[in-house]
């Protein structure tokens, strides 16, 4: 007993593939964004930025925009916090020329190559 080739399980599966295949297709070709292809100048910038620094602007432009409400500052709670910091007391930073010889040392004379080899 062979199973039959043409089983209606077979040509619904066959059905279910050919119909996945075309949709691929079709979105593929008609809803697939399509990025414009970036092209880059000698130094691997984009050709699009031909004003130096305009990425620099257009940052400069958004932190601009940015307002802040100072209103937290003048509330009650932030009055009555209490800085527990500690200041620091000033230390010797040390010598003005870390890489000056100490004192009561001698000078070192420099290694030099023995000549003859």
């Amino acid at each position: 007993m062979q199973p039959e080739s043409n089983s209606p399980t077979k040509k619904i599966a066959t059905i279910v593939i050919v119909i996945l295949v075309i949709l691929v297709v079709i979105y593929y070709f008609f809803f697939r964004g399509t990025a414009p292809a970036v092209t880059l100048d000698q130094f691997g910038n984009p050709v699009s930025a031909q004003v130096v620094g305009q990425d620099l602007v257009e940052l400069l432009n958004k932190l601009q925009s940015v307002t802040l409400d100072d209103s937290i500052f003048h509330d009650p709670a932030f009055i009555n916090l209490t800085d527990f910091s500690t200041t620091l007391p000033n230390l010797p930073v040390g010598r003005a020329n870390p890489f000056d010889n100490l004192a009561g040392q001698g000078v070192v004379a420099p290694v030099t190559p023995a000549k003859g080899k």
